[in-house]
């Protein structure tokens, strides 16, 4: 009933439009999750650590972590004769709390790059079965990984020695240091940034436009040229023989 009254063949049919758009509205609002079972790998993650060894590396961590670190004695048994050198603990602080590291645990540095990056202390099995040192041969998405932070990679295959492989960071530049600084552009490049950018500001800031330059991998070459814009084989990518020389 619409107003007391039987509705008409087309009130009706608008009727059902609207209604079915609001079904369609409600399903496409409708968050999608999978809850069956997935498969799932781990991101390569690289982290910086060191081992404790109980007793003479203490300030070796301590200049890791960059901080002085309290002590508990493990150990009394060592101070007797023949029993070795005695055995302490450090006293780890974290956003968690404190956590104790044991002789044996490794000191790891947060992986991720945030503003206060933490350390935490972790139980050697549970190391071993988890990381791999960046010493031995790694693969090509490892490699990548490294060279994302600023280290340097290379192959143990290639034929060539000190070659390696690094990452030109992306950069931003204003027009004037382009046309002025920058000799590696043609100059017909520089007069097309000066005529498309020389003297704009940006909308919000006021600032200075700047022209983006993306990041790309360079080759450093046995002779000691550098290659910008190197590019891996399909056999550098299915290499398992990297290693990250940093």
């Amino acid at each position: 009933m619409l107003n007391g009254r039987q509705p008409g063949k087309l009130e009706l049919a608008i009727h059902r439009k609207v209604k079915s758009n609001h079904k369609s509205l409600g399903r496409m609002n409708k968050p999608t999750f999978k809850y069956f079972m997935q498969s799932f790998i781990k991101k390569p993650v690289i982290v910086e650590g060191i081992r404790f060894n109980g007793n003479s590396n203490k300030a070796e961590v301590e200049a890791f972590v960059g901080r002085e670190l309290k002590s508990e004695l493990e150990s009394e048994t060592a101070y007797v004769a023949g029993q070795g050198p005695p055995m302490f603990s450090l006293i780890i602080e974290t956003k968690e709390g404190e956590m104790k590291a044991m002789p044996g645990d490794w000191i790891l540095k947060e992986p991720f790059p945030t503003g206060d990056r933490d350390f935490y202390p972790c139980k050697n099995e549970m190391f071993q079965a988890t990381y791999q040192s960046l010493s031995a041969n790694v693969k090509f998405g490892t490699a990548i990984e490294a060279v994302k932070i600023g280290k340097r990679i290379a192959r143990q295959g290639w034929n060539e020695k000190n070659m390696f492989v690094f990452l030109r960071p992306a950069d931003e530049l204003t027009p004037d240091f382009i046309v002025d600084k920058v000799k590696s552009l043609p100059q017909s490049v520089k007069d097309a940034v000066k005529e498309k950018f020389h003297g704009e500001t940006h909308y919000a800031s006021g600032d200075e436009i700047k022209v983006n330059f993306g990041a790309y991998l360079c080759l450093y070459a046995a002779d000691g040229s550098i290659a910008n814009g190197w590019l891996p084989s399909q056999t550098d990518v299915l290499a398992e023989d990297w290693v990250i020389l940093d």
